[in-house]
This record gives structure tokens, C-alpha cells and sequence, in this order.
């Protein structure tokens, strides 16, 4: 048991602490609100969510695993830089798992299960009008988990999960959520209507592209920011 705080009394557990302070700064390195490569300070962070330093501790631990912070060799703590190779890396291993994943829902998808996804790509849509851009990300990436999560399993799902949120980070960086969004409308309009077929090669068609117009349209976006590593993404 530890205390929130160092002028409190009142006692929570520790995986409460943690997971509380992982959530949040979770969310502030993918929102950008703590920038790439930007020193994180446990100090700060005290301050900040009112915690404890060992329960921020294995905070940080936890998202270095997820690969959000690294330990530099001076043994401070930074938001994981980011890179255009990365981005690429990413969607490479995401096509080839999600595209496996595709291949076995089709068929095996309920009809209550593409009902929940079409709920997803609506409030998605509902999202963007809205101008709620959490809301839009996460019920973007319910509508895809409804829809290969059937031909998918545990260990994959994990992954896939990873892979995302790492993708996330650049696209909160490059683009406005209403462009993304628009992109994604009508390509999740047909990629729904493609599993309601149970029609696999339209599947892959559509999901390929869209995988591969989102990549472009944030690397697009980023290339002015990255000059390090534009040669090794423009030679794929």
C-alpha cells in the first residue's frame, strides 16, 4: 500500500497508483503532449498527478516495455523518439498480421459482431462531426478489432495492440483528426460491406488500401519533420 501523495493520508493500492499513472502519462505521450525525445522528470510527475515516486516508477517501466519511454545511457527517462523508418516498420508488421487476421474472420464472423463493428464505424463518424478526436480514435480502432478479432487470437491481438498505439503517436503528430477521418469514411464503409458479403478478396483490397493511404498521407505529413531517415523510407 502507498499514499497518492506525499501530504496525504489516505491510502490506495500500489497497482492503483501505477495503473493511474501509466494511463495518464500514456496519454499525454501519445497525444504529444509530451513530445519525442522530451526528458520525463519523476519530480514533475509527483507534482503533476499528486504520486508517489515508486508507483511512477513502475509507471515508466511498464511504458518503457510498451516501447512509449526509453532510459538513456545517463540513466534519464525520455518519450521514445520517433522516426519515418519506424512509422514504416510499423504498418509493414501491422499488414501482415491484420491481413492474417482478415483472412479467417470472414467467415467466421456473427451477425451480432458485424452489427457492434457498423455501431463503431458510426460513432466514429459521429465523433469527427463532433470534434471529439479520443473518441474518434477509439472507436476507430473498435470498428477494426470487431472485425478481425474472430481470425485473430491472444498473442496477435497483444501485438497488433502495440503496434497501434505506437501509430497513433504519428498520427496525432501529422494530422488533424478530420482529415484522417475523411480519408477513413468511406474506406470503412467498404471494407464493412465487403465482411457483410463474406468477401474475402474485396476484404484484402480494400484493407490494403487503406492501411496503405493512411500510411502515405502521415508519412506525407511528417517529412518535413524527419530529415534523418527520408532516404531509407523513400527506397522502399
Amino acid at each position: 500500500m502507498t499514499k497518492t501523495g506525499t501530504g496525504s493520508s489516505y491510502v490506495r493500492p500500489m497497482r492503483s497508483l501505477v495503473d493511474e499513472a501509466a494511463t495518464a502519462l500514456r496519454a499525454s505521450i501519445l497525444s504529444g503532449e509530451i513530445p519525442a525525445g522530451a526528458r520525463i522528470r519523476i519530480q514533475d510527475l509527483e507534482d503533476r498527478l499528486g504520486i508517489s515516486r515508486i508507483p511512477i516508477r513502475e509507471a515508466l517501466r511498464r511504458l518503457e516495455a510498451e516501447g512509449l519511454v526509453k532510459t538513456t545511457p545517463h540513466r534519464s527517462t525520455v518519450a521514445t523518439p520517433l522516426s519515418l523508418t519506424e512509422l514504416w516498420d510499423v504498418y509493414d508488421v501491422r499488414e501482415a498480421l491484420e491481413m492474417r487476421a482478415a483472412k479467417r474472420s470472414v467467415a467466421r464472423l456473427k451477425p451480432e459482431q458485424l452489427e457492434a463493428a457498423n455501431q463503431a464505424r458510426i460513432e466514429a463518424a459521429t465523433a469527427v462531426r463532433e470534434g471529439d478526436r479520443p473518441r474518434f480514435f477509439e472507436a476507430n480502432h473498435r470498428f477494426h478489432r470487431l472485425l478481425r478479432e474472430p481470425g485473430s487470437n491472444p498473442t496477435m491481438e497483444h501485438v497488433i495492440q502495440q503496434l497501434l498505439q505506437t501509430a497513433d503517436r504519428y498520427t496525432n503528430l501529422a494530422l488533424d483528426v478530420a482529415e484522417v477521418a475523411n480519408i477513413a469514411a468511406i474506406q470503412h464503409q467498404r471494407i464493412y460491406e465487403a465482411y457483410v458479403a463474406r468477401d474475402w478478396p474485396t476484404v484484402k483490397k480494400e484493407t490494403l488500401a487503406h492501411l496503405h493511404i493512411t500510411r502515405n498521407t502521415v508519412l506525407e505529413a511528417l517529412h518535413s519533420q524527419f530529415t534523418g531517415d527520408k532516404q531509407d523510407t523513400q527506397s522502399r
